[in-house]
């Protein structure tokens, strides 16, 4: 597809709306992500229906959340949209049976040692496109990698809500995104090191650690892996 210049973020979002009637929900027809339209202007990053409350309504606070009332995600009507708490969020979700939480066992905020609660989790999941992570990180009081794995999805997984920008955890070997290797490449280190060759000559081929190498042959790393 050819590359479109849009003269403004105005014109940029409607290009993208089928837009029908006042009162009916406004499809967004440009990129979704799970569930939710995503558009990228001028190098930034935005969520169709935040950027639709901001084109209407004007900026808002920050930590203040872009609700639908209408429980239609891809929808950018103006007059669908409100603004809520990231409490509001996660009340509004429960009641609409899109939040669940299993209390069947400590993890997240009823594990001892958490620092962050499921309402700290979905705010992170809203505000990841339009806020810093260390800006995020430093709000709640946790490193930025802690924050960097829940955007990721490879922590508080147990949480559905939100939308995790790079879902990694059940992502295995390649799938996963921040894989360096592939499962040609990883039967290849197998075959290689039992052909002979060291673990360092291996980790400088390849680009990867030792560590990385020894859990590739010990098969525990990439055990779906045969």
């Amino acid at each position: 597809m050819p590359y479109v210049h849009y003269s403004s973020l105005f014109e940029a979002f409607w290009s993208h709306v089928a837009h029908t009637n006042t009162n009916e929900c406004w499809a967004w027809t440009g990129n979704i992500s799970h569930g939710y339209g995503r558009i990228q202007y001028d190098g930034k990053m935005y969520r169709a229906h935040q950027l639709s409350y901001i084109l209407h309504h004007g900026e808002y606070m920050a930590g203040m959340c872009v609700c639908h009332r209408c429980d239609n995600p891809p929808c950018v009507n103006p007059g669908h949209l409100f603004l809520g708490t990231v409490k509001d969020n996660v009340q509004d979700a429960l009641k609409k049976g899109r939040l669940k939480v299993p209390k069947a066992r400590a993890r997240g905020e009823n594990h001892g040692h958490a620092r962050l609660t499921t309402t700290d989790v979905l705010y992170i999941r809203e505000m990841a496109l339009t806020v810093e992570l260390r800006d995020l990180a430093q709000h709640l009081g946790v490193s930025k990698g802690a924050i960097q794995h829940i955007v990721y999805g490879d922590t508080w997984v147990h949480v559905h809500g939100g939308t995790p920008l790079f879902p990694g955890r059940g992502a295995h070997g390649e799938a996963h995104c921040k894989a360096k290797l592939t499962s040609d490449k990883v039967i290849a280190i197998r075959t290689a090191h039992a052909e002979g060759a060291s673990i360092h000559a291996l980790s400088r081929q390849y680009g990867v650690s030792c560590p990385s190498i020894k859990r590739i042959i010990r098969r525990t790393g990439w055990k779906h892996i045969a």
